[in-house]
């Protein structure tokens, strides 16, 4: 009888752990399909938000690879290293925030990059992780492939996503509004998941995550200055744009960027101002501070006063030249010949008498008037 209690109670113990050993190797099975699942494109992690997880460590890489240099081509699986990979599948517009951080002392996390589309066509939307984060704007129902790699070390990491929403004013038509009496005005406001209406902007700015602010005032002339200041230095604000409306159409007022973060303009009465405040790139940090003052009204132009007749003068008369005066008229000069009779010049009106019979007396007198005028006609002269 104890023989055969012995061969049962054997019996018992090794099917005992017969089972054991299937559980347990059906444990590590199960594991080691979920890691490997991990390390495929085609079978990757599906990640809702908000998602964070830790990991060990990850597939060792011997030769290391920048992952900027994948975003110039389309790859495939086949063309990457060994890594860790997960899905995502927005259900909506939206701005997604990844992060990663070495969880042990004076290590570097590993890399990460986003791609679109499948396993054999992966194409790179985005592998700027600066300061172990990366922001993106995500497509209703498109896949997005989070790729991680280890070209450092194998530490231990965390690995976090999270959805942005968007804030009210990031649309034209939900601007935050002020007027006149709101000034002198200052709000904190964010950039943080804005998606801005930016083909609605009109001073050509770079600068699609925005958020707009408008401004109106009843004051024929009103000096406005706007400023910005942020609390976190990465995100760089660096375009300010204010756009009024012209009928149907939009026309630039004025730009700020970056080195300039306040604006100023001279605002009419009744004219709506649309102010966008963005940045080229989405943030995970953007809030910044907006001050909004008046610097016064400017003065009305002074009317223009009533045109004075214009006094009568006299009529000047120009001076006449003395080349201009007529020459004066002379008296012919009569020349006697030797004979004793007068003879006239050529084309003189006067000509010379014709001869006739009569007194020595008359001849006489008429010689003696002719020397007189020869006389006086050279005292003249020497004169």
């Amino acid at each position: 009888m104890s023989h055969r209690h012995y061969d049962s109670s054997s019996s018992c113990l090794s099917r005992f752990f017969a089972r054991k050993s299937l559980l347990l190797v059906l444990l590590c099975s199960q594991v080691t399909t979920v890691v490997q699942a991990q390390l495929s494109c085609s079978a990757p992690e599906s990640i809702t938000s908000p998602f964070s997880m830790n990991s060990e460590s990850l597939p060792e890489i011997n030769d290391f690879v920048y992952s900027a240099s994948w975003c110039s081509t389309t790859l495939s699986e086949s063309d990457l290293p060994p890594g860790r990979w997960f899905s995502y599948i927005p259900s909506e517009v939206l701005v997604a925030r990844l992060s990663i951080e070495a969880l042990e002392e004076f290590s570097f996390p590993p890399e990460m990059i986003v791609f679109k589309g499948t396993c054999d066509s992966l194409v790179c939307i985005n592998g700027d992780n600066y300061f172990r984060e990366m922001l993106f704007q995500t497509t209703v129902g498109d896949e997005y492939f989070i790729f991680v790699y280890g070209p450092y070390d194998e530490a231990a990491y965390l690995l976090s996503f999270e959805e942005y929403g968007s804030p009210a004013n990031d649309k034209m038509e939900s601007a935050v509004a002020l007027a006149q009496d709101d000034l002198p005005f200052q709000g904190d406001f964010t950039l943080q998941g804005a998606l801005s209406d930016f083909t609605e902007d009109a001073c050509a700015l770079d600068g699609e995550y925005g958020v707009w602010f408008t401004y109106t005032t009843t004051f024929p002339a009103e000096l406005v200055i706007l400023k910005t200041t942020t609390r976190n230095y990465l995100a760089a604000l660096n375009v300010i744009g204010v756009q009024a409306r012209a009928g149907d159409a939009f026309f630039c007022v004025t730009v700020g960027d970056s080195s300039e973060k306040s604006v100023e303009w001279t605002a009419e009465a009744n004219v709506q101002y649309y102010i966008l405040i963005g940045d080229p790139k989405p943030q995970s940090d953007g809030t910044f501070e907006l001050t909004l003052q008046s610097r016064g009204l400017l003065p009305s132009p002074p009317l223009p006063a009533a045109p004075q007749p214009a006094p009568e003068t006299s009529p000047v008369l120009a001076p006449i030249k003395n080349e201009e005066l007529p020459a004066p008229e002379t008296a012919p000069v009569v020349v006697p010949d030797t004979s004793g009779e007068a003879i006239a010049p050529e084309n003189s009106p006067i000509t010379a008498p014709e001869s006739s019979p009569t007194s020595e007396a008359g001849r006489s007198v008429v010689v003696s008037g002719v020397r007189g005028g020869v006389l006086m006609m050279g005292f003249l002269v020497f004169l």
